[in-house]
């Protein structure tokens, strides 16, 4: 008998209009992820302008490469917000350290909502709310507006209270499993 994912409420149909969706033999023939031998790393796109620090940061990547934006507008801020990181290396710098501090939320989201997640994993979620918080916090004050993240910041609600409390309530030295 199949069970239905808890994390699954519904399933629609997006229209992909703002996006050119590449297809896998554009994609090949581009080496955007893999050489024509299939190799993944040296000769490949993604090899070569892959500066990011998290998993999600890398499978945005990846879904940008393989999904282009095609709003002229959407675009250029987009480039704006990078130039206006560019141009200033310490809140780059420190942007690149906070972001260091965060694990994969995607996963251990889809790890806590299905039941399976550890004392260990459940810290890291709570380091990472922590992080979010910090960016939050940090991001506009610096006149940095115009770079996505800072956008995307402003639509996500603050978790300084549950990481405080998750980080209170789960030792350093927390196991990986409920079992130990």
């Amino acid at each position: 008998i199949l069970k239905k994912p808890a994390q699954v409420t519904s399933l629609r149909f997006t229209s992909r209009a703002d996006r050119l969706v590449l297809d896998e033999e554009t994609i090949r023939n581009l080496e955007i992820f893999r050489t024509f031998r299939g190799d993944t790393g040296e000769g490949s796109l993604i090899h070569h302008i892959d500066e990011t620090l998290t998993a999600m940061g890398r499978r945005l990547l990846e879904q940008r490469l393989a999904e282009a934006l095609t709003n002229l507008e959407q675009i250029n801020l987009w480039h704006a917000g990078i130039d206006s990181a560019l141009q200033d290396r310490a809140w780059r710098d420190d942007l690149r350290s906070t972001l260091r501090k965060v694990g994969d939320l995607e996963r251990l989201a889809a790890r806590a909502a299905s039941g399976r997640i550890g004392p260990l994993a459940l810290r890291q979620v709570g380091h990472s709310l922590e992080a979010l918080s910090e960016l939050q916090n940090s991001a506009p004050e610096n006149g940095h507006q115009l770079h996505p993240i800072v956008g995307w910041l402003g639509q996500v609600a603050s978790f300084k209270e549950l990481s405080t409390t998750i980080l209170q309530r789960i030792s350093d030295e927390a196991p990986a499993t409920v079992r130990k």
